[in-house]
């Protein structure tokens, strides 16, 4: 959870079915607009699932919920090298 006015504080923590940005009116991702425009984010999704059927996307192991704890605690919102 960012803190207010800190670091992060402006990213969308979590976006349910996707979210949607216009970058160049809004480079920081402030302003969701997934709800405004269903039918565009729709059509975006479907053009990913296209993509990601043939992509190569090897095993790279289950969830670690320790993994996600430290990239939530340590590296605030980020991936960052993990070992158990």
């Amino acid at each position: 959870t960012p803190t207010p006015g800190g670091a992060g504080s402006h990213f969308v923590s979590h976006c349910g079915d996707g979210c949607l940005f216009e970058l160049r009116a809004d480079p920081l991702e402030t302003s969701d607009l997934a709800s405004r425009h269903p039918q565009r984010l729709a059509r975006l999704r479907a053009k990913l699932e296209a993509y990601e059927a043939t992509a190569f996307n090897p095993d790279r192991g289950g969830n670690t919920a320790a993994a996600c704890e430290h990239a939530q605690g340590v590296y605030r919102g980020f991936w960052g090298p993990f070992m158990r």
